[in-house]
């Protein structure tokens, strides 16, 4: 959409990074359409106090956005963030957001599909008395896993759900899947706080070099001296390591429409979330094709990393 198309506009970043793509777009649309850029207003969600002074340090320096940009410090999935609904339009980006956010794993034992298990990290003792952390499988009841397995298409009594297909596991063999669990309760609480939103998402549908079993299992790695260590485990201590979660982009569709539909209750107030959640998948060479000014990019020798870098990349647009 040019922006000479819009009269008013509403941009709303989850995970905002270091500022520099909310920067780009501000300055964009400040020199491509003034007068939208008169009245936009652009929001980023950030978790981390760090980064969102980053984020407000880069954008506001040496430049006139301060007036039309705010970063909210909060939990993008907590609805009480968000603070009043709000139903005018607006678009809402989250850049490689997807695989940080947490995933829930889920296992089903032999070949009977009625009996999930969710795990849970616990404390414990090994042979020598020293305090571990490991992992303990229980019957699946948490409320968020359930929705999310729901909207996935998991049914107990089939074994033509789109889940059983994923899990590609053999008879008498236990199989894991690692659930989206975080990233539908961001798409429950966006469907409720700006139930006329346009999300622009991309992120990894692919990551190579993984270890750890299961389906859509994680990448755990660590640098240490400039050499990349790849993990066969996330239980490590809190800050040692980055982890990186795949994107399964058939599932974000489902994930969305479900969100899109259902009633979800927050706290004692329970708001039923309009009838949306159609959305379109492509991969990052379709969208620049479509979206992209391919001129700027390319090489003399034909090369255009637009189209020809970012294989494992895709983009989400509700």
């Amino acid at each position: 959409m040019s922006p000479h198309s819009i009269d008013a506009v509403t941009f709303g970043q989850i995970g905002g990074g270091s500022g520099r793509c909310a920067r780009d777009i501000l300055d964009f649309i400040k020199k491509e359409a003034p007068k939208v850029y008169q009245t936009m207003q652009y929001r980023i969600v950030e978790i981390s106090k760090a980064l969102a002074e980053k984020q407000t340090a880069r954008v506001e320096s040496g430049s006139t956005h301060a007036s039309r940009f705010e970063v909210r410090n909060h939990d993008a999935s907590r609805r009480e963030g968000w603070g009043p609904a709000k139903k005018h339009p607006c678009f809402i980006i989250m850049l490689e957001v997807a695989d940080n956010l947490p995933h829930d794993r889920v296992c089903i034992s032999g070949d009977d599909l009625s009996h999930w298990k969710e795990t849970h990290v616990v404390q414990g003792i090994d042979l020598d008395g020293n305090d571990v952390v490991k992992e303990e499988l229980q019957p699946l009841q948490d409320p968020l896993i359930l929705r999310c397995m729901e909207a996935l298409g998991y049914h107990a009594d089939t074994r033509t759900s789109w889940m059983s297909k994923q899990l590609n596991r053999a008879m008498g063999t236990t199989s894991f899947q690692f659930v989206p669990t975080r990233c539908l309760a961001v798409l429950e609480t966006l469907h409720l706080a700006r139930p006329n939103h346009k999300l622009v998402l991309a992120d990894f549908d692919y990551l190579p070099d993984v270890v750890i079993p299961g389906h859509m299992a994680p990448l755990v790695a660590s640098v240490s001296e400039g050499s990349t260590k790849d993990h066969g485990t996330y239980l490590l201590p809190r800050g040692t390591a980055d982890i990186f979660y795949p994107t399964d982009f058939e599932a974000l569709q489902k994930l969305n429409a479900k969100a899109a539909q259902q009633q979800v209750a927050f706290g004692k107030s329970t708001e039923k979330i309009p009838k949306r959640g159609s959305s379109q998948v492509l991969t990052t060479k379709e969208f620049m094709l479509t979206y992209g000014e391919l001129g700027g990019t390319q090489t003399l020798g034909g090369f255009n990393p637009l189209l020809d870098d970012f294989t494992n990349t895709k983009f989400f647009l509700s």
